[in-house]
This record gives structure tokens, C-alpha cells and sequence, in this order.
């Protein structure tokens, strides 16, 4: 595992919902990219703009975090509502507007990604103390 180099995140916080392009590519600071590429609603984090600080990203139901191995580092987006590997599965359910947290329509999706990125990707960490898990 951990051969997995891009998703799409899709989150949702109380007065917006947004997508994200999550990269384990490296910018010229050394952090790895996660770049908001759709947003509905009002976010700390504009349309276009990116996550700062960390070597490393924390995947959580909390969200997205840079972080430094397991400490995150810096402020990250809003819950998970699910992880997609292709944007325009993301952007399908992006537009659709009536999800929540872990929404148990994508699971399929998100369980996918969270396998390929696994327990020794160089980039992407799963959190052990807020995993992704859905209920049965």
C-alpha cells in the first residue's frame, strides 16, 4: 500500500461545504499540497487556497491536518464527508449538496482510498486517535 499519490476530499463544516485536491507532491517549501478546489458557502480557507505548515497529512473524521508525523501542525478543513480517487466522482457528490459527515452513500469510495493509502504511505498518516470508521 501506500502507492496512491492524489484524492479528493469532499468536507463540510456549519456554513460551508468544500473540495479539496490533496497531493503527496511537495511544494517549494517542502509541505504537501491540498488545495481547496470548489467551495459553497462562506470558509476560512478561500477558493484556491491552500493548507500551510507540516511534512506530512493527518487524515482524520476531523478532517485534513498538515501535521509532523503524528502532531499536527498547523489548521486543517472541516469533517470528512467522504474521499473519492477520481474528481469528478468528488465533484458528483460535491454538487449534490445534501450530505453529512461519513456519508454511508461514498463509504465504498472512502474505504477505497483509505486502503490505498495504508499504514506506510510517506505522506498521507491515518489517524489512530480520530480514525475514519463507519458504523455498521
Amino acid at each position: 500500500m501506500g502507492e496512491i499519490h492524489e484524492f479528493f476530499a469532499i468536507t463540510k463544516g456549519t456554513n460551508a461545504q468544500s473540495m479539496y485536491r490533496v497531493l503527496d507532491q511537495k511544494d517549494e517549501k517542502g509541505m504537501p499540497i491540498v488545495e481547496k478546489i470548489a467551495l459553497e458557502g462562506s470558509s476560512g480557507i478561500p477558493l484556491g487556497g491552500k493548507l500551510k505548515g507540516g511534512t506530512h497529512l493527518l487524515i482524520s473524521r476531523l478532517g485534513i491536518f498538515p501535521s509532523s508525523k503524528n502532531n499536527a501542525t498547523g489548521g486543517g478543513t472541516t469533517p470528512i464527508v467522504a474521499l473519492f480517487l477520481r474528481k469528478d466522482e468528488a465533484m458528483e457528490c460535491f454538487k449534490m449538496l445534501d450530505f453529512h459527515w461519513l456519508d454511508l452513500r461514498w463509504r465504498k469510495k472512502t474505504e477505497e482510498v483509505l486502503e490505498m493509502i495504508g499504514n506506510n504511505h510517506p505522506v498521507f498518516i491515518l489517524s489512530d486517535s480520530n480514525p475514519i470508521v463507519y458504523e455498521n
